[in-house]
């Protein structure tokens, strides 16, 4: 649990939630944290060392519009290439019948 620590400045949730998901953050805190017995911790004093890029209101939002819609295309990509597998399973199931 972190206690005592704010954010300054005005973050969209949606932003703050892509950036902490990003590879930047991860990479980061894969890089300062401290392996425990039994999980990793880092502490509120290294936490307090993390580099936002933080960008104003209406380009956080601009940002989010953009990876949601990014984020759309890899989703409808995606069922294409499994009904693309479908597809192609059924020709081959189809095609070793043929000749059975």
């Amino acid at each position: 649990m972190l206690t005592g620590y704010s954010l300054t400045g005005e973050f969209s949730s949606e932003y703050l939630n892509y950036l902490l998901a990003s590879d930047y953050a991860r990479e980061w805190c894969w890089g300062i944290k401290a392996d425990g017995i039994s999980q990793s911790n880092i502490s509120a004093s290294k936490l307090a060392t993390f580099l936002a890029p933080v960008p104003p209101m209406s380009e956080q939002l601009r940002i989010v519009t953009k990876v949601d819609e990014l984020m759309a295309i890899c989703d409808e990509l995606e069922s294409q290439l499994g009904r693309a597998r479908s597809t192609r399973a059924s020709f081959a199931t189809s095609a070793v019948a043929s000749f059975a």
